[in-house]
């Protein structure tokens, strides 16, 4: 798997994994890697594999660790969901509900329906677009709240 295909299938983890839990918001949900790494259309074989394996799990890991979901880690078992009662946090709940007027986007559109939108298409471009957007949304946040824009 080249890097470049590393981050589009990261792309489509998060966005699967984010408008999964946005559907589901406010009850927390069970997520297990290899059930998000199904919910993506055309990955076969060995890919499928290491999307099953490996990075799934990072993404998920990823956006626990940036603060966009959280999860009960006491909770997990040898058998059991890697990142049992995964709900969305304030910040991912926002990020994926708001339009940032400060940013210069293709679309109006919240992140949540334009990760929709993109998924049923399967336009991987449009997914990794609105991913990007979203984490350049986040980051600028947090820089404006510290004061540094």
């Amino acid at each position: 798997m080249t890097e470049h295909r590393n981050i589009e299938l990261f792309d489509q983890v998060v966005a699967v994994t984010l408008l999964e839990l946005y559907r589901q918001f406010p009850n927390p949900t069970d997520l297990q890697a290899s059930s998000v790494a199904c919910m993506i259309e055309d990955v076969k074989g060995e890919e499928l594999f290491d999307l099953s394996t490996e990075l799934s799990l990072n993404s998920l890991s990823f956006l626990s660790m940036e603060g966009f979901i959280t999860y009960e880690p006491e909770r997990r078992t040898l058998t059991g969901p890697e990142f049992p009662k995964a709900r969305l946090t304030l910040k991912g709940l926002t990020l994926l509900g708001s339009v940032p007027a400060s940013l210069e986007r293709k679309s109006n559109q919240p992140f949540v329906d334009q990760f929709s939108e993109a998924i049923k298409s399967g336009a991987q471009g449009a997914v990794s677009d609105a991913v990007r957007s979203m984490f350049k949304a986040a980051s600028l946040a947090g820089a404006q709240a510290l004061g540094q824009f």
